[in-house]
């Protein structure tokens, strides 16, 4: 974050010198180093918020359905609204509140639904 900030500063100092008068102060090698860097990092940003997505939508799918599979075991039409209506707001929440929710919600999945584990005796 600290190599982007001082990013941030050469190009706005760059910003600050292009027009005529100051012109000559303008360091044209260190702007063109700091476009690729920032280039770099933008190409790297772009990648990680294309997963966040990827993660963000999967989080929300696997919610969405142990929610609803809760939901319909109950066989009650209110909890399928409130089901329903609990999905719909999952894309409006940050990560650290998803988290919190799958989390929540899983625990009432297992609970939900236990795993038995059957063992033969011979």
């Amino acid at each position: 974050m600290e190599n982007s900030n001082t990013h941030i500063d050469t190009l706005h100092d760059a910003l600050l010198h292009l027009n005529e008068s100051s012109l000559s102060l303008v360091d044209f090698d260190q702007i063109k180093t700091c476009l690729k860097q920032t280039t770099s990092q933008l190409q790297s940003h772009s990648r990680i918020k294309t997963d966040l997505a990827m993660l963000r939508q999967d989080y929300q799918l696997r919610i969405g359905g142990m929610v609803k599979a809760m939901a319909a075991i109950t066989r009650n039409r209110h909890h399928w609204k409130d089901a329903l209506a609990f999905v719909e707001t999952l894309p409006e929440l940050d990560a650290t509140a998803l988290l919190h929710e799958y989390r929540r919600v899983a625990a009432r999945f297992r609970d939900t639904f236990p795993l038995t584990t059957h063992v033969n005796s011979k």
